[in-house]
């Protein structure tokens, strides 16, 4: 059975370009907007399900039900505040308008950094973008960023 060592996976995050279609793949905006690869330490996607307890009288355990999916993305990054480069604080938390926190953007993962196929599937959804630490460190220590951002609806899969 093959292992996958996650070493260069693909993230990228970026704004919607279709009020009425954030996750179209197919278009001119196929890709979202900045690849944050580099920053990211760690990455995890996960589903929980809301839980609804069935239970009734001469019952012996417990019973429940699933409700509805709560998808999350939770990362762990570097900050960079590099000369002559786009920091990871710019990507995110630009001036004016163009701020990506505190809006509905997109995703798109990769485990390895190559093209789709059945052995490096890659995953896109819609996401809120609702924290953000533009810096978080102890003097001698590394400057990291941890988000749990939650998935606007499912968590799409393509090979």
């Amino acid at each position: 059975m093959a292992k996958l060592v996650l070493t260069n996976a693909q993230v990228y995050v970026g704004p919607c370009y279709a009020s009425n279609n954030c996750l179209d793949l197919g278009g001119p905006n196929a890709t979202p907007a900045y690849d944050i690869s580099e920053w990211v330490e760690s990455v995890t996607l996960s589903t929980t399900y809301d839980l609804f307890e069935t239970t009734q009288v001469n019952d012996t355990a417990k019973k429940r039900v699933p409700g509805l999916a709560d998808n999350q993305v939770t990362l762990e990054l570097h900050q960079d505040f590099g000369d002559g480069a786009t920091d990871l604080e710019y990507v995110m938390n630009q001036p004016g308008d163009s701020s990506l926190i505190g809006t509905i953007g997109r995703m798109l993962i990769r485990p390895v950094n190559a093209p789709t196929s059945s052995d490096n599937p890659q995953y896109y959804f819609e996401v809120v973008f609702s924290e953000w630490q533009p810096l978080n460190a102890r003097v001698g220590d590394l400057s990291t960023i941890s988000v749990n951002w939650p998935v606007n609806g499912v968590i799409n899969k393509e090979y």
